[in-house]
């Protein structure tokens, strides 16, 4: 018969039909079994999931800044603690800034808490604190106002703070009227300059809700260790990597002679972002 046949009169859904009532019946008269394959798909699925993630944020997915191959973070080599990718005491981010021939900016990053005084009473949010050139050596644009400038980083200079996207969204309702609000933190009010676009991620640190301005202090430039400051440079044009390296850990060894007892062994280690 040339007519085509729907539905349970067709042969191919008689015999699929069942297959599918021996497998269910086969499957319940093997609880354990049938929990053992289950849990091992929902394992190598979830697991699957995850590396590709992975693998499409970081190898696939460019950098969301102009010009991604020119940007790198500097780490500290401590040969003594056999850690090659330390973060970096203060005192030798000021030096490797002005020491340097290689990089068009250089900046660094700190992590911090502070207290946020809002509707619902006091909390404790996180926060990066980051140096004059943190925005333009990544390039960002703000979604609304603007970013940090130089005057925000004059000692004495009123307080002000760049929202995180995803702060600005959770906690204030994607408020467009937000620039210029202040906020109460630590105790005394910040004014909200700028948002940040929702592609930004520095170190994929979603938790830090607002960028800081951190303004460099003698005391600070004197700290050779602990070392907790995140840095990051954009490279000059043409400058590749290798010659970063180089040029950065010649400014290294001469800190490493000026300061034997904190900086002896301890070298710099240049990677793309």
């Amino acid at each position: 018969d040339p007519t085509p046949r729907r539905g349970w009169n067709n042969p191919l859904a008689r015999d699929f039909g069942a297959d599918l009532r021996y497998a269910v019946r086969t499957l319940l008269s093997a609880p354990g079994f049938t929990i053992a394959a289950v849990a091992t798909l929902a394992i190598g699925i979830g697991a699957n999931t995850a590396i590709f993630s992975v693998v499409d944020g970081v190898l696939l997915k460019p950098l969301p800044f102009s010009q991604p191959d020119r940007i790198v973070t500097v780490f500290q080599d401590d040969r003594k603690k056999g850690a090659t990718h330390d973060d970096v005491a203060p005192g030798n981010f000021a030096d490797w800034r002005e020491r340097n021939t290689t990089f068009s900016g250089l900046a660094a990053a700190e992590p911090f808490a502070l207290n946020y005084t809002g509707p619902d009473g006091e909390e404790q949010i996180y926060n990066w604190n980051v140096t004059q050139d943190f925005f333009s050596v990544l390039d960002v644009r703000p979604v609304l106002g603007r970013l940090l400038q130089p005057a925000d980083f004059v000692p004495g200079s009123a307080p002000v703070l760049v929202l995180n996207y995803g702060s600005w969204q959770r906690r204030f309702g994607g408020d467009p009227a937000i620039v210029g609000k202040r906020l109460i933190i630590g105790g005394a009010p910040m004014t909200i300059v700028g948002v940040l676009p929702p592609t930004f991620a520095y170190l994929q640190s979603s938790k830090m809700e607002m960028y800081v301005p951190k303004v460099l202090t003698p005391g600070d430039a004197r700290i050779r260790t602990p070392a907790w400051w995140h840095v990051v440079g954009r490279l000059k044009p043409g400058v590749t990597p290798e010659r970063a390296r180089a040029d950065m850990n010649r400014v290294a060894a001469q800190l490493s002679t000026e300061f034997p007892g904190t900086n002896t062994d301890v070298g710099t280690t240049v990677e793309s972002l």
